[in-house]
């Protein structure tokens, strides 16, 4: 198996690379997002210890048969990331490596710390798109739900009212209060972005530099797209419990 991924990886190293990185970034993402679900789950039940919970109350059938393990995935953002991923940041690294090693084609120091640096740098743009992203799907997708509920009570009280009863005034009011929450949850986002991105700029730079240096010094120059990738994930999942911090 090893030697035909090996070929595979010669014959059709991009193809290769690329695969290769869509079964890695989807596991990946996945964890990522268990561990937020773990995150908000957490920070959830300390504002829910009052609640009291029916204990003798048996599951129905219906909920046994139709649950999931994996009912926490937001398929829409793994399918963005493997978009990003596979399409755009896989094959730009792969031929930036191929290039480095025309360049700087010996493992000396001098040659691993060109590499270092060069690929260091190219990551700033990712490190950046990625924290944003993080920051911002989560937000945008709530202000699409405040969206969308009001939207459906707005409906549901025209529909309910007369033509000449209807609740002009709450629907008003309604859709003040709905363009202020959109505000402050937009304006959080960008708070939180401000404050957190130089720190999370820093650490990239601490956890890429070591990354980046074994692989180019321990890695052979067909797997390094695959470790890459894999530290990707790392760094995936450490973004994904920077940005729900308490």
């Amino acid at each position: 198996m090893l030697a035909l991924y090996s070929r595979c990886l010669t014959k059709y190293s991009l193809a290769t690379n690329c695969t290769t990185a869509l079964f890695v970034y989807s596991v990946g993402d996945v964890a990522a997002q268990y561990l937020e679900k773990s995150k908000t789950s957490d920070m959830d039940s300390g504002d829910k210890k009052h609640i009291v919970i029916a204990q003798h109350a048996p599951p129905s059938p219906s909920s046994l048969t139709c649950y999931s393990p994996l009912a926490f995935v937001d398929w829409s953002r793994t399918r963005e990331m493997l978009v990003w991923s596979a399409g755009i940041y896989t094959p730009l690294f792969v031929l930036l490596y191929q290039k480095m090693d025309v360049v700087w084609p010996t493992n000396n120091t001098r040659h691993i710390c060109c590499k270092v640096a060069t690929s260091s740098l190219a990551n700033i743009p990712t490190l950046c798109l990625f924290f944003t992203f993080g920051v911002a799907y989560p937000r945008v997708k709530e202000c699409v739900c405040v969206v969308d509920s009001s939207c459906s009570r707005d409906n549901n009280s025209g529909s309910s009212a007369g033509p000449e009863s209807q609740p002009v005034l709450a629907v008003t009011r309604r859709s003040t209060s709905t363009s202020s929450t959109r505000t402050s949850i937009m304006e959080a986002s960008v708070r939180r972005i401000e404050q957190d991105l130089v720190p999370t700029l820093t650490a990239g730079f601490a956890y890429w530099w070591p990354a980046n240096a074994v692989i180019f010094r321990c890695v052979p120059s067909l797997l390094r797209p695959v470790g890459m990738s894999v530290c990707s994930v790392v760094w995936g999942c450490y973004l994904s419990m920077v940005q729900y911090k308490k």
